[in-house]
């Protein structure tokens, strides 16, 4: 870490909130969370300011958190702007401004109008759909911004095909996964009650662009080749949608294989105990045709799951293109059913310590301390002049 770094001030903006408390904040927001906390560790000063239904201000982990009661619904409305975060983001003149979501256009047109230049801007792009009337605002506002962070290539391209966003404004990074930690299996076992041989695990929301019957329906024709007859496949499905909901287990019920080797877990799982069923499984599946950072999947990673997930760019890029456990064809059951097959004949044999590797892996390439050191970059990358000397010029336009 460089030293002139040390105090280098960054205030993250949250928009969006679900009504819940304070605690489950952090269980909510956990991957925001995570990267406050990675850059507070590496000795950088870190305020995040967030919608929320009370005001309050808490210091957590070396980081300071401004909960804001800006009288708005949990959303903004896409007009709507929140001047209650503004004002008090101006009075505390940080050298970076990090906007999480291109979702409310008009907050950031608003906010770019009042900094003037004097902050650097970074917004984090979070696959954000952006209503069509709003577009043009986007467009000119991308003009102010200084970085726009994606979470690999393929979709800073399709950026560039939508908005005449400059290369040199393109940055990476994947966000955090939230990050549990590893547990011996049997301890693990012990409390989620998990059996099965091997386990297998889905932990995404029931959506369709994750995309549930063909994995369920791969999963059934593994179970067909009767190479792993006492194979379980438990469906950790915190949200969902309920006409998809239905589908499932509609074929579920309809399959004896699946009745006996499938379990949904509907309900939503604290975050400080959900590592314990990460660490129940040896594999995890994901079927998403489009994912923007793959949480699910690296959060059980750095329980030591490994990953058998789709060919998209996102997976190929936590995965090193496969190398790390396995990819299949995105919408193609045949696919998932052989990626199984091959992945678990190579693996299960010495599980142990195939799960260690797989642990180990996160911790080097996708923990939050690796990602602070990315973030890290990017924002040294803003600046033509050494930091101390930008940090100089910043105060006296501040004090202007």
């Amino acid at each position: 870490m460089k030293k002139e770094l040390s105090q280098f001030h960054v205030v993250f903006i949250v928009l969006a909130y679900k009504d819940v408390s304070i605690d489950d904040f952090f269980n909510y927001s956990i991957c925001q969370v995570n990267q406050a906390v990675g850059l507070a560790k590496l000795d950088v000063k870190v305020t995040v300011l967030t919608r929320f239904s009370l005001d309050t201000i808490i210091s957590r982990d070396g980081v300071e958190y401004h909960f804001i009661n800006d009288g708005k619904s949990t959303c903004l409305k896409q007009w709507q702007l929140s001047k209650k975060i503004t004002n008090l983001l101006f009075t505390i003149n940080p050298n970076i401004i990090h906007l999480h979501g291109f979702r409310f256009p008009r907050f950031l047109n608003y906010l770019l109008r009042k900094n003037k230049g004097k902050s650097k801007v970074v917004v984090e792009y979070h696959s954000d759909p952006i209503p069509k009337k709003l577009k043009w605002v986007v467009a000119r506002s991308l003009k102010k911004i200084d970085k726009v962070i994606f979470a690999n290539f393929k979709a800073a391209k399709l950026w560039t095909q939508t908005f005449s966003l400059s290369q040199s404004k393109w940055a990476f990074s994947i966000e955090c996964a939230p990050d549990s930690k590893f547990m011996k299996r049997e301890v693990a076992r012990k409390i989620s009650r998990f059996s099965g041989s091997p386990i297998f695990l889905w932990n995404s929301r029931l959506i369709p662009r994750r995309d549930p019957l063909t994995v369920i329906t791969g999963f059934e024709y593994f179970l067909k080749l009767e190479t792993h007859p006492d194979s379980h496949f438990y469906m950790m499905i915190p949200d969902c949608d309920e006409a998809l909901f239905t589908k499932l287990t509609q074929k579920i019920a309809a399959s004896k294989l699946l009745t006996n080797a499938v379990s949904l877990i509907k309900e939503r799982k604290p975050h400080h105990e959900v590592a314990v069923y990460f660490n129940s499984a040896d594999y995890v599946l994901s079927g998403s045709l489009e994912d923007g950072y793959g949480y699910g999947v690296a959060d059980a990673m750095s329980c030591g799951v490994i990953p058998i997930v789709t060919n998209i760019s996102t997976f190929k890029q936590i995965t090193e293109n496969g190398s790390i456990g396995s990819i299949w064809e995105a919408g193609n059951p045949d696919s998932l059913a052989q990626a199984i097959t091959i992945i678990v004949g190579k693996t299960f044999s010495n599980i142990e310590n195939e799960a260690l590797e797989i642990s180990k892996y996160f911790e080097s390439k996708l923990s939050k301390q690796v990602q602070a050191k990315g973030l890290i970059r990017i924002y040294e990358n803003l600046f033509p002049q050494s930091l101390q000397r930008y940090k100089a010029t910043y105060s006296q336009n501040a004090k202007e």
